[in-house]
């Protein structure tokens, strides 16, 4: 962190659908500074969150998948409270359950890979800094339409890139190779098994094969 008072930083984020927006508690155990701080005052109705650097700057960003667009707050590091820069992940507007921060290209940017209820799923490529936020590049995982709740990376076919395992409601679970070639994502589809589930396998968060 920036900050080089706050030796031991435990960062707490806590997303909810209030007007209190996005918080972010900051308890360092020497005490020297115990409050919260605001990231936004959007009221968004966040899904799933995830900390990373996604700009390269060191500092840790905020990735937040949201019932509407996805959003990347970039850390500017300050005092006690941190200052936050608001930036859109595209103007898709899906209902995002899930997602995973992974360089999906091996370009040395983190890309950000979402599983979506009722939309595509969509890798977003990142394209570095344009105009004090990042530029992404949308790849939809194929256009197959289903209820999905959960999403694991692994490179399954031992190519060298992260395949995406997709978990589904009352629809069959499927894997999507990549065969990115260097330039684009050449996706093939393979349903796990045969069965369907109608139980929600509710988030595989950040699991790696």
């Amino acid at each position: 962190m920036k900050n080089k008072s706050l030796v031991i930083f435990l960062l707490f984020v806590v997303c909810f659908y209030s007007l209190n927006g996005l918080e972010v508690s900051a308890l360092p155990a020497s005490s020297i500074y115990d409050g919260v701080c605001t990231i936004t005052s959007a009221t968004d109705d966040t899904r799933e969150i995830r900390g990373e650097d996604m700009d390269g700057d060191g500092d840790v960003d905020v990735v937040v998948g949201n019932n509407g667009v996805n959003k990347v707050y970039l850390n500017q590091g300050g005092g006690d409270c941190i200052t936050w820069v608001e930036c859109l992940i595209t103007n898709d507007n899906y209902n995002t359950s899930s997602l995973v921060i992974e360089d999906m290209d091996l370009d040395g940017d983190l890309d950000v890979v979402t599983s979506n209820s009722g939309s595509p799923n969509v890798v977003y490529l990142n394209n570095g800094l344009s105009g004090g936020c990042i530029s992404w590049t949308p790849v939809h995982i194929t256009e197959d339409v289903n209820t999905s709740e959960g999403l694991a990376l692994g490179d399954f076919d031992d190519d060298g890139y992260m395949d995406v395992a997709i978990a589904n409601y009352n629809q069959r679970n499927r894997i999507y190779l990549s065969n990115y070639d260097g330039t684009n994502f050449n996706w093939v589809s393979y349903p796990i098994t045969d069965q369907i589930f109608s139980n929600y396998l509710y988030r595989c968060w950040r699991h790696r094969w």
